[in-house]
């Protein structure tokens, strides 16, 4: 064997099976503590979603009716043809109507305008 120079290194150690050790106790100092949040942050930037302006005026319908109230119409009831025509004074906006028969009736079923009466309340 060689004598080793004073100072110098030893050959490398046995390496051995070493086991992490246990672990550590949690601790009972409290950390740093955190931001307040009861403090208000600054102002976020101003929104992208404002409100646009109006849309264009859709077009005239073609499909639909006039609206505008009929002149007159025909109905039946109890044997009887009834013509309703507009008042006077007809208001498109609210429209009445009056309802006649030029026939007289063939039953003695009274006419619509009467009907709901109590009996001697009814005039022919």
């Amino acid at each position: 064997m060689r004598a080793r120079p004073r100072g110098s290194p030893g050959p490398p150690g046995k390496a051995t099976n070493r086991k992490d050790g246990a672990a550590g106790k949690d601790s009972t100092v409290p950390g740093p503590s955190g931001a307040d949040s009861t403090v208000a942050g600054p102002p976020g930037p101003a929104g992208q979603n404002a409100t646009g302006a109006p849309g264009k005026d859709g077009t005239d319908g073609t499909d639909g009716t006039n609206g505008k109230p009929p002149s007159s119409w025909t109905f039946q009831y109890g044997g009887t043809t009834y013509t309703c025509t507009p008042v006077e004074g007809f208001d498109p906006d609210d429209p009445r109507y009056e309802c006649t028969s030029p026939e007289p009736s063939p039953d003695p079923t009274p006419s619509p305008s009467v009907l709901g009466l109590p009996a001697d309340r009814r005039r022919s």
